[in-house]
């Protein structure tokens, strides 16, 4: 009795919890994605360097201190590809 009650409520439950969870992470249509803020070093083993989290919605450049005129970010979109793709304060 006690296996075929396991048996009937462990997928329903499993079911659930992945459902919660992809309801959960589903990005709502127009929110900002988060993206990695990269800075030039001009170093060409290491061309860039992780700073931080920046935002693909356009508004003020993502810099290095968050203030204007300071060094921009930029967004690398795989390892070995250049740093090139502008990214905004989230």
């Amino acid at each position: 009795m006690k296996a075929t009650l396991l048996k009937m409520v462990l997928p329903v439950a499993a079911f659930a919890l992945a459902s919660a969870a992809a309801v959960g992470t589903a990005k709502e249509e127009g929110a900002a994605a988060l993206l990695q803020g990269y800075r030039i070093t001009g170093n060409p083993t290491q061309p860039c360097e992780f700073v931080k989290m920046c935002s693909d919605v356009p508004t003020v450049l993502c810099t290095v201190d968050g203030t204007p005129g300071a060094q921009q970010l930029w967004h690398q979109p795989s390892e070995g590809a250049p740093c090139n793709i502008a990214v905004y304060e989230p």
